[in-house]
């Protein structure tokens, strides 16, 4: 089961942290420092709060619930232990199973001055220390202090490169091709590759290459953050399926994999729908009004 989650699964945390930094910095990256910290940070910081600590709070409010009438958990037994499961309820992550991400954008975007003036102060050098910090340093994804990815998405911003001038300066079909035959060669135990840079930065020009050729439907972007919330609450369905399925072989593993991925994209998108048409205002807070 594991061998086609990792070939089915693309480096999506990467790419969308990247995406994170770039467009963070991206209308205000060439302002002056003076006026980026007494301006552009307050504001940014002042949105935010609206579109990623207040959904964090709810959403992690929500797993506490689920937890405990759901799961049958053990409730918070204090109130410092019921506030710690807003920061780290096990391994560094909050409660929610999808909040570390929101975590790591929340603390980014307070700790963005020091991305910020590392890009202007270090100008290219960022890169080699992109580079080495992926290479060399085994410092996880889910680190929230500090993020490589994130840096490289601000230094690209900062300096002025689009992602429009990366996309078409190379073949993104060919990059998409390579990225795949990877992954084949991966899946068949041709090459023993579990992250490699080259390889994920193929898959990141592919992928933006074919969302610019072919446009992302308004309405999958809109319900993306929702189902990206509500997702751990569903995927449990997973369980029953395996039920029913022998995994030992490789296409019932992946029968498995596609029927959990599209009854939980299914299941989250109708609620979607539903509280859209029925409940807007809830929905806008719990999605931090990205509707």
């Amino acid at each position: 089961m594991s061998g086609v989650e990792n070939f089915m699964n693309i480096p999506f945390l990467q790419i969308l942290f990247v995406l994170s930094g770039y467009l963070f910095f991206y209308t205000h990256g060439g302002a002056n420092r003076k006026d980026w910290i007494q301006n552009v940070w307050k504001e940014k910081l002042r949105k935010r709060i609206k579109t990623l600590l207040i959904p964090y709070i709810i959403w992690c409010l929500v797993a506490i619930i689920y937890n405990h009438f759901i799961l049958h958990k053990v409730f918070p037994d204090s109130i410092s232990d019921f506030f710690m499961q807003f920061w780290d309820a096990g391994a560094g992550h909050p409660i929610g199973k999808a909040m570390w991400y929101m975590k790591s954008l929340i603390l980014f975007s307070l700790l963005s001055p020091l991305y910020y003036y590392a890009v202007k102060w270090l100008k290219h050098f960022v890169l080699v220390i992109v580079l080495l910090v992926i290479v060399c340093f085994n410092i996880p994804i889910d680190y929230p202090y500090f993020n490589v990815y994130i840096l490289l998405g601000s230094y690209l911003a900062i300096i002025g490169l689009s992602f429009y001038d990366i996309v078409k300066s190379v073949d993104w079909r060919c990059c998409l091709a390579v990225y795949l035959l990877f992954k084949v060669l991966f899946l068949t135990g041709v090459l023993d590759l579990n992250v490699f840079l080259p390889i994920d930065l193929c898959c990141f020009i592919g992928l933006f290459g074919l969302l610019m050729k072919y446009d992302i439907p308004p309405v999958v972007a809109a319900s993306s953050s929702f189902v990206y919330f509500v997702h751990p609450f569903v995927q449990g369905v997973r369980n029953i399926f395996i039920r029913f399925v022998d995994t030992s072989s490789l296409s019932s593993c992946f029968c498995v994999w596609m029927l959990t991925a599209l009854t939980v994209m299914t299941v989250c998108s109708a609620l979607f729908f539903f509280m859209k048409r029925f409940t807007p205002k809830y929905l806008s807070v719990l999605t931090g009004d990205r509707i």
